[in-house]
């Protein structure tokens, strides 16, 4: 029987991805535009509203702090390299608020522009991007003034160094730059795609006028492409379940299209085209398809773009078209409204009775030759051309027929289906229709006594729905799988909100928004863990200062720093906020492959240790680390974790910290800690004190106070020990007379599962016996705790009942005599915390 532990429900979760390096830019109070239409197609909503020259502060794209990335303005005498550069901050010590004839540069606002930067009469507006990490990158740059008349020309290039002798890597030009509140590329806005390649590295965006007029710019929009989603869309020719009617890694959605079973429904010399095609996920794109013989020559009039059985034994069906001339006659169909730029994978089924060559016409030309003859019954042939690159219209051709050197005469080629692979446009990815926001990836809920805890499961939704369920599979049989649960009847006003009990384990969430009996939405959480969760304090032998990394080799063993509320795989780096958390190794990891192993549950760290503290910067009238302490337990909930680990005091070595101030600072957090968690915290203080100096028995002395004179203070490792060398690797615990080397951590890591095998036992019934209606139990592994024994009158009754309450023992085993009481005989027993 395991200490109890209530069901909670975790509060520090955010939504959206890790952090990326996509970064968006307001060039005024927010309200020019806020982002909407933006053209990258990113589902992040975060701008940085810049008024002036920013250094700190930004925000990358998804919410994440953008630390070491600043943005810079100044003036250029020209567009192009050689460029002399002044820094507007140099020239004027901050932004004007408005704009004057009179001025050089400044912020203009009418009612129709917001606001937006400028540089006036003949002037180049420079902005300079810094600290972004390597990469490729698309500069989105929005133009926008009153001046239907003026044209002008961005130019995007990356620089290295100081801010001088601006590279320019390609100019465009944009007209009419009112227009519309949409983006619209060469009207309002530029695309240019630029490669970051060093640390010293910068973008520079200029913005020139090609008259006597000022140079304006709204808003930038700096994506990294691999950021962007990638989605298939899928045509059949003639049925929606991909070719023969099977279905490809892509996905299961096709688009079914039927253009005529003779040609004699199709448009006379024009063009067949389709909208709304559906990509894999079941979003409604913005990409057009167009079946186009208009221009072509040699096709029989009869047989153009008829759909056909074109195996000959009837098996599935195709488009193809009868080509009796030479070379150089070939049929088209066109995918538009893609990126311009982008890289797309493009797969093309066929089946010909004589045969044929394809190509693809992007922004480059791939072909393939002597392509498929007849497959036979059942059988379709498909060929990926890679790496198509959608031309500056954003349009890719699928050409196929007499291109190069397919056999003249009885030509019959056709293609059954194509699938286009990449990012296909802002719209096609709208935000999703169903989003969780209670729980994200990775996250530990602390399990309770009997192994249980209870999931929010709390979101948002758009459009209809009417109910929300929920289910979970276990991973690698750690779990118990569930059914379909109901989570809210009646969601309402774009909200839902409800809970799943699951059993400890590691498993698969899956929430969908149903409308009636239809599914409109599923949204999955690839991992949730149900086990145990500790909170790790101390300096730096707590955080990650040690000698080599350290990764968890059980995929159930997680790390979350505060404030980042960022749940990952334990392994180096956690997100610890504090500004010297390290990045090496800590022991961490190595304990929850111990404890996962041991329980056969998940197991959660959150970790807030700051390298170099002393225990007065934990306290509350220090104001340092005590805040994420309080986070920690407070959004947590009672009892929603197991103990806090406290490894410190190597610091207070150094400052000579009396044994009684020691004491008196410990208890003082632990106590707060406590107070403000609303539940009596277990505590285990490890003897830590060991620096270069030697170790510090006052130290010692104190630790050992708090454990013996406060309740549910337990033992922690003694790590003073680890000095000298492991006598199994022979590698020296510390690598450099403070901090542990990897054996170091590891040993670190076996003497935390020790205390916590000692403060945590297992309570085991040893003895059992009757004697003249007295009941004699014996339990083992009881230290330090107030327990209460409950026990039921039958074995199928499921009302316990309080037996005894017994004070906090000091000895192990437990003998506990129970008498019968008025004739009632006790069947059943348990042993719980109070």
């Amino acid at each position: 029987m395991k200490k109890q532990i209530a069901a909670i429900a975790f509060a520090l979760t955010i939504a959206g991805g890790a952090s990326g390096s996509s970064i968006q830019f307001n060039m005024g109070d927010g309200t020019a535009y806020n982002g909407n239409n933006a053209p990258a197609g990113l589902t992040d909503t975060v701008w940085n509203s810049v008024t002036g020259d920013t250094t700190s502060g930004l925000l990358y794209s998804d919410g994440s702090a953008a630390t070491g990335v600043t943005l810079d303005v100044g003036l250029a005498a020209e567009i192009g390299p050689g460029g002399t550069v002044e820094d507007w901050t140099d020239l004027y010590g901050d932004f004007r608020n408005t704009f004057t004839i009179s001025s050089a540069l400044g912020i203009f606002e009418t009612t129709l522009m917001q606001k937006y930067w400028l540089a006036r009469d003949y002037r180049t507006l420079a902005v300079r991007i810094t600290g972004l990490e390597a990469g490729e990158y698309d500069v989105y740059s929005l133009v926008r003034a009153d001046n239907l008349a003026i044209t002008y020309d961005v130019a995007v290039g990356v620089n290295s160094g100081a801010w001088t002798n601006l590279a320019v890597q390609s100019i465009a030009a944009v007209t009419g730059t009112e227009g519309t509140d949409t983006w619209a590329e060469g009207l309002n806005y530029t695309k240019h795609r630029v490669t970051v390649t060093g640390t010293n590295d910068y973008i520079t965006v200029m913005v020139d006028s090609t008259a006597n007029a000022y140079s304006p710019l709204q808003g930038l929009q700096i994506v990294a492409p691999s950021e962007l989603p990638v989605t298939t869309i899928q045509v059949d020719f003639g049925a929606t379940g991909g070719p023969n009617g099977t279905t490809t890694e892509g996905g299961t959605i096709w688009n079914g299209v039927e253009p005529g079973s003779t040609g004699a429904d199709l448009p006379a010399g024009g063009a067949y085209v389709v909208n709304d095609l559906v990509d894999s996920s079941n979003h409604v794109t913005t990409v057009t398809m167009t079946l186009d013989w208009s221009s072509q020559s040699g096709l029989s009039s009869s047989k153009a773009w008829d759909l056909h059985e074109a195996d000959r034994d009837g098996d599935f069906l195709g488009i193809q078209a009868a080509d009796t001339s030479s070379t150089g006659v070939y049929n088209t169909i066109t995918f538009s409204n893609l990126t311009a730029g982008a890289p797309y994978d493009v797969t093309v089924w066929s089946q010909a009775v004589n045969g044929g060559d394809f190509r693809v016409n992007g922004g480059a030309v791939q072909v393939l030759v002597g392509t498929v003859q007849d497959a036979g019954v059942n059988g379709a042939v498909s060929h990926t051309f890679t790496n198509v690159t959608a031309d500056g219209t954003g349009s890719i051709e699928v050409d196929w027929g007499h291109i190069t050197s397919a056999p003249e005469g009885n030509l019959w080629t056709s293609i059954t289906a194509i699938s286009i692979e990449g990012y296909m446009g802002a719209e096609s990815q709208p935000e999703p229709v169903l989003a969780i926001s209670s729980l994200q990836d990775r996250q530990i809920i602390q399990r309770d006594l009997a192994g249980q805890a209870v999931l929010p499961i709390e979101g948002t939704f758009s459009g209809d729905g009417t109910e929300v369920q929920a289910r979970l599979t276990a991973l690698d049989g750690n779990g118990t799988d569930t059914e379909w649960i109901t989570m809210d009847a009646a969601p309402a006003d774009g909200t839902y909100a409800g809970t799943l009990d699951v059993t400890e384990g590691w498993y698969q969430l899956e929430v969908r928004l149903l409308d009636g009996s239809d599914v409109v939405d599923t949204v999955v959480i690839e991992h949730i863990g149900v086990g145990d969760i500790y909170i790790t304090c101390g300096q730096s032998n707590a955080a990650n200062f040690g000698g080599g990394s350290s990764e968890a080799e059980d995929d159930r063993v997680s790390y979350m720093g505060i404030p980042s509320t960022h749940w990952k795989h334990a392994e180096d780096l956690p997100e610890n906020p504090s500004a010297n958390s390290g990045s090496r190794g800590a022991p961490w990891p190595f304990l929850g492959d111990m404890l996962s192993a041991s329980e056969n549950v998940p197991v959660g760290f959150i970790v807030i240790a700051d390298g170099g503290s002393e225990v007065y910067e934990w306290t509350v009238a220090a104001n340092d680390n005590y805040p994420n302490l309080k986070t920690a337990v407070q959004a947590l909930g009672i009892n929603g974790f197991r103990a806090v680990l406290w490894h410190q005091g190597e610091r207070d070595n150094k400052r000579d910290t009396s044994t009684a101030d020691y004491v008196m600072r410990l208890e003082s957090v632990i106590a707060q800690s406590r107070m403000d968690a609303g539940w009596n915290i277990p505590w285990l203080v490890a003897q830590a004190s060991y620096v270069d100096l030697g170790f510090d028995q006052n130290i010692i002395d104190a630790q050992l106070d708090v454990i013996a004179n406060n309740l549910h203070v337990f033992a922690g490792p003694d790590t003073d020990e680890l000095v000298g060398n492991d006598p199994d690797t022979g590698e020296a615990y510390r690598h450099d007379d403070v901090h542990f080397s990897v054996s170091g951590l590891m040993t670190h890591a076996e003497l935390w599962f020790e205390s916590l095998e000692k403060a945590f036992p297992e309570l085991e019934t040893t003895g059992f016996s009757v004697s003249n209606q007295v009941v004699s139990l014996v339990f083992s592994g009881l230290i330090g705790e107030a327990y209460q024994l409950e026990a039921t009158e039958s074995l199928a009754d499921p009302d316990w009942q309080a037996v005894t309450n017994i004070e906090s023992v000091s000895v192990s085993p437990l003998a506990v005599d129970v008498a019968s009481t008025n004739g009632i005989a006790f069947y059943r027993f348990r042993l719980l915390t109070e």
